[in-house]
């Protein structure tokens, strides 16, 4: 039980310090062409912030993802947030 028990804790050890940690355009931007759904939702998030510290940082992201992109689609999701 005890084992279990460490390795719980060195599991929400990791989460934390990783919830903490704020990449760079570049790790972000590597992570999402890596197929990274964490960076993904970060970038997402970014993207999708009014905050203007973020803008030069989302403006990246998307440069750097569309230059590598192949034969994808774009969709846009519309409504009340929350309601997906």
């Amino acid at each position: 039980m005890s084992v279990q028990k460490n390795t719980d804790q060195e599991s929400i050890s990791k989460i934390k310090y990783n919830r903490k940690q704020i990449p760079t355009a570049e790790e972000l931007a590597n992570g999402i062409l890596n197929g990274d759904k964490t960076a993904l939702a970060r970038g997402i998030t970014i993207v999708e912030s009014t905050q203007q510290e973020h803008r030069q940082k989302a403006a990246y992201l998307i440069e750097k993802c569309l230059a590598k992109k192949s034969n994808s689609i774009r969709i846009g999701i519309t409504g009340v947030p929350g309601v997906g």
